[in-house]
């Protein structure tokens, strides 16, 4: 019951019920379980595997990379989340998986300083050789890895959002497009032209999703004379858009190279393909994006050798997506329970 519920995504009570239909089919004879007493198990199971990682004796030679992050508020606390991988049995043919890495450790706290994060990690280091720690720019991070002596490799996603954040964060035409598109979802939202429909906007971390915007408004373009006329109405402010084919020139690039780092790693083989991507970038808004992504390139050379660089921090993002869903889940339940208590005592 436990790897249905935690594997399978399966809801509390879906599980109960699947195996009450087991036990008719194997012709069991045993108490059902309630909802409640699975939730307990699977707790138990996480702090037993969460504790079992903590406490075992590692080989010294094997080295680690982390990946850290303070996330999500649940109630008024947030957590710190610390993943490992195993240096020596990563490949790096495809990008980091929730099997990939294991949970060293994770804690709520109503507020995390670099010394309390610090602290963490100097438990981490006692059991495992860590050999750098990926995150993204947060200063209680950076300040936590200075105050342990540990190596810094700076997140490539974030690094690549905030190189596109500063050029066109106050730039009229992504502005323009980004407010009429949000506009036009909300429109056709369950609409007959919701074929046509713009892609979910992030509000945080809008510019490290902002590939599915730029290359829908690219096809709506390309399809122009396929589209019904009284729906181009609609998109006009798209066709219009000057602004659209620099910024769809500059977000390919940026996918290219993160596809690169995500999936190979950071090498000298791949910083020169990186290096002939970011040359095609000619005008003055490219030149800029260039040049910070050459400065970080610069930087993760200081700190590779010989070695393969992993660069991405994208699995510890799903991580805490399935952390919010929990939360969401539970407070959903909450809300229903009290509506029931709301509408029993109106009764009365």
């Amino acid at each position: 019951m436990v790897v249905w519920q935690a594997y399978g995504q399966m809801s509390l009570r879906s599980v109960r019920h699947c195996f009450a239909q087991l036990q008719i089919v194997l012709a069991l004879h045993c108490r059902v379980p309630s909802h409640s007493s699975i939730r307990n198990w699977l707790c138990k199971s996480g702090y037993y595997r969460i504790q079992r990682e903590q406490k075992s004796v590692r080989n010294p030679a094997e080295q680690w990379a982390l990946v850290i992050d303070e996330s999500i508020t649940i109630g008024s606390e947030k957590i710190l989340l610390v993943l490992g991988l195993e240096l020596s049995t990563w490949q790096f043919t495809k990008s980091l998986s929730v099997e990939d890495v294991r949970v060293l450790a994770v804690e709520t706290s109503k507020g995390w300083s670099s010394e309390m994060i610090s602290q963490r990690l100097t438990d981490v280091g006692r059991t495992h050789n860590i050999r750098y720690v990926i995150s993204d720019g947060g200063i209680n991070l950076k300040c936590a890895l200075r105050l342990s002596s540990l190596v810094h490799v700076p997140d490539c996603s974030h690094v690549a959002a905030n190189a596109l954040a500063r050029q066109y964060t106050k730039h009229e035409g992504y502005i323009s497009l980004s407010k009429s598109a949000g506009a036009l979802r909300r429109k056709w939202y369950l609409s007959k032209n919701v074929v046509y429909m713009p892609p979910v906007q992030r509000g945080k971390s809008r510019f490290q999703n902002i590939f599915p915007t730029i290359e829908w408004a690219l096809t709506i373009v390309q399809e122009w004379e396929r589209i019904p006329i009284e729906v181009r109405a609609e998109l006009l402010f798209v066709k219009k858009n000057e602004a659209l084919v620099e910024m769809f020139e500059q977000i390919t690039v940026v996918n290219s190279l993160l596809k690169i780092l995500k999936v190979k790693g950071f090498t000298a083989q791949a910083k020169e393909q990186i290096t002939v991507l970011i040359d095609t970038l000619t005008t003055p808004r490219g030149q800029r994006i260039r040049q910070e992504i050459a400065t970080y390139l610069a930087t993760l050379s200081s700190i590779a050798t010989d070695e393969t660089l992993v660069c991405c921090s994208d699995i510890i993002e799903s991580y805490f997506g399935k952390f919010k869903q929990r939360s969401i889940q539970t407070l959903t339940f909450i809300d229903r329970v009290c509506a029931d208590n709301r509408q029993l005592c109106r009764s009365v």
